[in-house]
């Protein structure tokens, strides 16, 4: 791998960044950081568009398909959407999560929002009135990953344990199957698109591929032979059939 081109710019963040996410109706980028901003980047070009204030650090960000929305998660546990086309803040929901929120994703077949938090749940919004409408309870330490499958109508969460928890994302009741195997805390859980495949990995590099249909694990890899032993984040790229896998350094496996 590569670097193609380095988003930067004096007018951009002044402190680390944190999370981005692609919007999908503007063709740009958004990205947020510790100095309380989210700056949009135009896609083909990487040139800043616009820049906006927040109150708190925004931990993770998230577009809405269809509209010029954009929704943030708040170190404080405040959920807010943006509204993209006049650039301000449209709407808050404080005091629902206890502590900060790690990790938003949109539901669309259901038209939802999930939010998982420190404080160990996972809150279902509806997206037009931002009103929770669910709340998933199972994680003791925090919830820190979220994935969906729309194949087959399950929600899945992470947090700082050893195991996933499969939802039924219409039940507010305890988890319908725990995902169990690694030896070592979990740092994210994905769902392959179009497929029963959903993958979970943990801090020393260890993935899992799991078979959603009968919730069995038919192969782990990565480990000691990936050099990994401080994974923070990886993603799944379908088109590619490739995981991509970061820590100190990037990483890639096929599958």
């Amino acid at each position: 791998c590569t670097v193609k081109q380095e988003v930067s710019g004096h007018r951009g963040h002044r402190g680390s960044l944190v999370n981005c996410c692609y919007v999908r109706g503007l063709n740009q980028i958004a990205t947020t950081g510790a100095d309380m901003s989210i700056c949009l980047w135009d896609q083909s070009s990487l040139g800043l568009r616009n820049r906006l204030t927040a109150k708190d650090v925004q931990l993770c960000l998230c577009g809405s398909t269809g509209s010029d929305s954009l929704f943030s998660g708040a170190i404080d546990g405040t959920l807010s959407r943006w509204d993209l086309s006049n650039m301000c803040l449209s709407e808050t929901r404080k005091g629902q999560h206890k502590d900060a929120i790690n990790d938003l994703l949109m539901i669309e077949d259901l038209n939802l929002l999930a939010s998982a938090s420190s404080d160990g749940s996972t809150i279902m919004w509806d997206l037009e009135t931002m009103r929770p409408k669910k709340t998933f309870k199972g994680h003791r330490k925090g919830t820190f990953s979220l994935a969906y499958s729309q194949d087959y109508r399950c929600l899945l969460t992470a947090g700082l344990e050893q195991e996933a928890l499969v939802w039924n994302p219409y039940v507010e009741r305890v988890p319908i199957f725990r995902l169990k195997g690694h030896v070592n805390v979990l740092c994210g859980v994905a769902v392959v698109p179009g497929t029963p495949q959903v993958i979970s990995a943990d801090v020393k590099g260890v993935f899992r591929l799991w078979d959603i249909r009968n919730f069995r694990c038919i192969q782990s890899f990565g480990g000691k032979e990936s050099r990994i032993n401080n994974l923070s984040t990886f993603c799944v790229l379908p088109s590619h059939r490739r995981i991509m896998a970061g820590g100190a350094f990037l990483a890639n496996f096929d599958y």
